[in-house]
């Protein structure tokens, strides 16, 4: 593992050192498990846009024939 360094204003560091005390963590373990699920979302994402990009290029057919502008518009 590698560290970085971040910097944030006091007030956040404090309530974060808060945050990390009431779920009995470390402030690096309760930021690396944020990153780590922001991570997950965002792959997570990726693959459902991927997939949806490659429905839409591959249309089910469902029968029946295209409508022209005067069936669309007809009351």
């Amino acid at each position: 593992m590698r560290n970085i360094t971040l910097k944030l204003d006091d007030k956040i560091i404090s309530r974060v050192k808060h945050i990390a005390v009431d779920e009995d963590t470390s402030v690096s373990a309760w930021v690396s498990s944020l990153i780590e699920s922001a991570l997950k979302d965002r792959d997570a994402y990726e693959a459902a846009r991927k997939g949806a990009l490659e429905d839409l290029d591959n249309p089910v057919h469902l029968g029946g024939s295209p409508l022209n502008r005067e069936d669309l518009h007809s009351r």
